[in-house]
């Protein structure tokens, strides 16, 4: 590894995240404006078909609150979106007996409560992109010319030793090595001397260009 290819790889890394993170701030806008007249219809369309009326100006404030909840659990929960597993394991998923109507009726497709189920899905993805592009943004890396030559040297230590080295042994090198662990080109873990470096074993030469 030379200092040239770390300072190309770190280029493109860089690019590659603020490049996604930018994509994904300008989409948050888009889902939230969804996420907020979809609220608003569907509080205002079922009570102006009971007979109720003035709902609409109502609708705006219903929207309005729904939106901050919407933040706040969203941005709260964490668990993956579209997960099936989770589905079957929600109160969205029917239990069904071993029949063969039971068996049938298990697929998401021919549940009647997977339509909730998905637009919950859908609602939760304009807080869950907003997240997304905030630590998308937070990947990017900046360091110093010296990290990255402290870098190149413990990549080039690691490589020729071919085992565990505990990251003391390199010193004040704390910003150096948090560079080779985000950029996955070491792998770390904690050992009975402290945090331990090693060369990924199976890397290639082409994941190093």
């Amino acid at each position: 590894m030379t200092t040239q290819k770390l300072q190309a790889k770190l280029r493109r890394h860089n690019a590659l995240q603020f490049g996604l993170g930018l994509a994904l701030m300008a989409l948050a806008p888009v889902l939230w404006i969804g996420s907020f007249w979809l609220a608003r219809y569907l509080f205002y369309l079922p009570a102006s078909r009971f007979g109720f009326q003035g709902m609409w100006p109502v609708s705006l404030y219903v929207a309005w609150g729904f939106t901050v909840l919407l933040a706040f659990e969203g941005l709260r929960n964490s668990r993956p979106l579209f997960d099936l597993i989770e589905f079957h394991q929600s109160d969205f998923n029917w239990r069904y007996d071993d029949s063969k109507a039971g068996l049938l009726m298990r697929d998401p497709r021919n549940n009647p409560l997977s339509g909730p189920w998905l637009a919950t899905q859908l609602l939760f993805l304009a807080p869950r992109t907003t997240v997304l592009a905030i630590q998308t943004l937070r990947t990017v890396i900046r360091t110093s010319p010296a990290a990255i030559d402290q870098a190149v040297a413990i990549f080039n230590e690691l490589k020729a030793a071919h085992r565990w080295r505990p990251a003391r042994e390199f010193g004040d090198c704390g910003p150096a090595i948090l560079l080779l662990s985000r950029l996955r080109l070491i792998w770390t873990q904690r050992g009975e001397t402290g945090l331990e470096l090693r060369f990924p074993a199976a890397m290639t030469e082409a994941e190093l260009v």
